[in-house]
């Protein structure tokens, strides 16, 4: 039996086995032939072909091979010859839409100088190959053989991936973005860039500098002719340059066009992520809904990927044609630098009353920070001390602080602006107060559980599964529930039932993560 490898890249092989064919049809091949074609699409009454072959039946597959015909991917090639076998390895070529680029030929010939496989350079030469395969005595693989741990090391495949995104401004999505960026150049298993359509923001120096930035922003001429020409002009670059040249895409702002069109076209294995409940963005108005998703195509998208199992089932109800493409990951935490900067010292100190932060953009649409304030008010008029930190900016700021001014709650509440580095604030809270009105999945939530903050939070996202009776309290959308929730913390506290476990969390998003990319 002869096995063929193909590997799991998303691009097809389709010569290889055309010319595996020529050689059944021409007496070349005699014996049976399996194959594991991964993405190549191949129909053949003479060969037996799988889209995947389970990890321990490919081992007995690769044992029973009188030799193996593989890709020139270095997992293929080593899981072959560390059994001993007799390999002919053909390369995959950028020209020919088989790689994003030529390496598999410079593998193939460090392999086969070091006498381990039999590596062609062309799929042409494979008859002469295999008539002289029999022949063929292979270096024999040693566990502990030097030559071939550098090879590995030396040529394992770096997959490349991009990240499209607005800009690195401080904001939620932006933190998710750092932290899952910075992670997986550490890993050194990815070649990264990241496309943004304004190269700007705060976070920019906290970027891992081995992830490259490429910036696409689209034409704003006031004449629509030209802006279109442009545009048009400018897709056509990106194309042509980056078609299909990554192994993965993301658009990581949902509602960016461009960002839509980079994924789309730098990878056939894209994914959408979603961060936000857009259905009460849209005020539950379902055509609106619909036609946002429809504008930013997220039906071309391979995957579509939700932080919260809440707007996932959202979504599904409303496309229900997609469901085999959701999936859930929450954001990754990077809890080590947030207790590293929670030590940063700060000239405000803890206060006597019973302290309470939000955190977040001041937008009364979503946040509805107007809640807090008023009750606040409330629980002034009964007589009752707190202290509230409103940490963040925004289009309503101006509007909240004249709110708290007309109320005169200035002793009450402390708006501080926007922090690159909040922590050392949530160190001198004693609770978490969010009161928006929806939202994806909110970053501060495993920011407070990491610093042992306990949380009020209206009931938005997957708060009920996550929040109540584990790491605090789930009040309705009303300022009456805020306050009787506020006012039951500072009388009686609130003790958390679960030890949040930061390690483990990131752990299980990163298992799934890593299937996709």
């Amino acid at each position: 039996m002869i096995l063929i490898l193909l590997g799991t890249q998303n691009n097809s092989f389709h010569r290889l086995l055309e010319e595996v064919q020529k050689c059944i049809d021409n007496g070349t091949i005699k014996e049976e032939v399996i194959v594991q074609a991964g993405n190549t699409k191949f129909e053949s009454k003479d060969m037996k072909i799988f889209d995947m072959i389970e990890a321990k039946k490919l081992k007995e597959l690769e044992k029973e091979a009188n030799f193996i015909i593989t890709h020139g991917g270095v997992g293929s090639i080593v899981d072959c010859i560390k059994q001993n076998k007799k390999v002919i390895a053909v390369p995959r070529y950028h020209k020919y839409d088989e790689h994003v680029n030529d390496h598999q030929l410079q593998i193939i010939n460090t392999f086969k100088d070091q006498g381990y496989i039999k590596g062609i350079e062309q799929v042409g030469e494979l008859e002469n190959a295999i008539k002289e395969i029999n022949d063929f005595e292979p270096t024999k693989f040693e566990s502990s053989n030097g030559k071939i741990i550098k090879i590995i090391t030396n040529f394992i495949e770096k997959k490349k991936i991009l990240f499209a995104a607005y800009s690195l401004d401080v904001g939620g999505i932006e933190t998710a973005l750092l932290t899952l960026l910075n992670y997986l150049a550490k890993t050194d298993k990815y070649d990264i860039t990241l496309v943004l359509e304004k190269k700007e923001g705060l976070f920019l120096e906290e970027l891992d500098k081995r992830v490259k930035i490429i910036t696409y922003t689209p034409n704003n001429n006031r004449i629509i002719f030209i802006r279109k020409i442009l545009n048009a002009l400018k897709r056509l670059r990106f194309t042509l340059k980056y078609k299909n040249k990554y192994d993965f895409a993301a658009d990581y702002a949902t509602y960016s066009l461009v960002d839509s069109f980079v994924a789309r076209t730098a990878s056939k294995n894209n994914a959408l992520w979603i961060h936000n409940n857009y259905l009460d963005f849209y005020d539950r108005d379902i055509e609106k809904y619909k036609k946002f998703f429809n504008d930013i195509k997220a039906t071309k998208f391979k995957n579509i990927i939700f932080v919260s199992n809440f707007d996932k089932n959202n979504f599904e109800n409303y496309f229900p044609e997609l469901k085999d493409k959701l999936l859930v990951f929450n954001n990754l935490i990077n809890y080590k630098k947030i207790l590293k900067n929670a030590k940063e010292k700060i000239e405000m100190k803890k206060n006597k009353e019973i302290t309470f932060i939000n955190v977040g953009r001041h937008e009364e649409k979503q946040k509805r920070l107007s809640r807090i304030i008023e009750a606040v008010e409330k629980l002034k008029q009964e007589n009752i001390k707190c202290k509230v930190l409103f940490v963040g900016d925004g289009v309503d700021n101006i509007k909240y602080k004249n709110m708290v001014k007309d109320k005169k709650l200035e002793d009450y509440i402390t708006f501080l602006g926007a922090k690159q580095n909040p922590y050392p604030y949530f160190c001198i809270s004693d609770c978490f107060l969010m009161s928006s009105e929806y939202e994806g999945y909110p970053v501060v939530f495993i920011e407070a559980l990491i610093l042992g903050l306990p949380i009020i939070t209206t009931d938005i996202s997957d708060s009920r599964e996550d929040i109540a009776n584990k790491y605090g309290i789930v009040t309705q959308k009303s300022t009456e529930d805020i306050y009787l929730a506020m006012k039951n913390f500072i009388k009686e506290g609130y003790k958390i039932n679960q030890q949040f476990n930061p390690e483990q969390y990131n752990k299980e998003i990163l298992k799934e993560l890593e299937k996709i990319l």
